[in-house]
């Protein structure tokens, strides 16, 4: 009697550890399961390795939060298109030549000449000429060829006294063997008008002594000497052309 009592008290003791060790498990699985569907609920259903190493791949090559403030190709494009469009509306805009007159009204004696020599009475040689000869009595008004102000009154050791006058569009006249007498009121810094009174024909270029009285005059365009005669007419006086 007592030890079938004992065996069915082992019995019982048995089946309560086994069910005990069954809650276990089944607890652990559970909560496993729940870990396993919050994973994939953050990560998504059918995310797996690859597509998170991808993942992490576009991270590290996107570009870094100054590349944002970065112009695109499109935006160095127009503003490479602007600045040249600024550029070509200045140049558009630069002041034009102005007309230039004969500045004594007299005969042209000798003409422009750079790349073949011309003779020279005085110095009996053949030279270049970087200017033109205009014929003008010693003590006649010698004008101002175009409206301007007044560059640089020198005098010149071979060319006597010489004046230069700036003008509009970049230009520059330069009138040499003149008299060292200048008009009043005409010094550097002087605007002028064209045709106004600015020197007095002279004999003081010593390099060009034996040669009729004459201005020696000269022009520039944005630094460059240029024959005068493709700027100024003179129909209305006779070319006589020495050498």
């Amino acid at each position: 009697m007592n030890n079938n009592v004992k065996r069915t008290g082992n019995l019982y003791v048995a089946l309560v550890v086994i069910l005990m060790a069954v809650a276990i498990i089944a607890a652990v699985a559970g909560a496993m399961s729940r870990s396993r569907q919050t994973a994939e609920e953050v990560l998504g259903k059918n995310t797996d390795t690859t597509a998170i190493e991808d993942a992490v791949k576009n991270k590290e090559t996107e570009p870094e939060s100054e590349d944002v403030f970065k112009p695109s190709k499109n935006e160095e494009t127009n503003t490479d298109e602007t600045t040249q469009a600024g550029e070509e509306t200045e140049k558009t805009e630069a002041e034009p030549l102005p007309e230039f007159i004969n500045p004594t009204n007299g005969s042209l004696l000798k003409e422009y000449s750079v790349e073949v020599p011309v003779f020279s009475v005085t110095m009996e040689d053949y030279r270049t000429h970087n200017g033109i000869d205009i014929y003008v009595q010693k003590g006649e008004r010698v004008l101002a060829a175009a409206a301007g102000t007044v560059k640089e009154i020198w005098e010149d050791p071979m060319m006597g006294t010489c004046m230069s006058i700036s003008h509009s569009g970049n230009a520059e006249t330069i009138y040499k063997n003149l008299s060292p007498e200048i008009p009043e009121g005409i010094t550097v810094g002087t605007r002028v008008t064209e045709g106004e009174f600015i020197a007095v024909g002279g004999e003081s270029a010593l390099i060009e002594i034996s040669e009729e009285p004459h201005v020696h005059f000269e022009m520039k365009i944005n630094e460059e000497y240029v024959n005068p005669c493709d700027y100024i007419s003179f129909e209305n006086t006779k070319e006589v052309f020495e050498g």
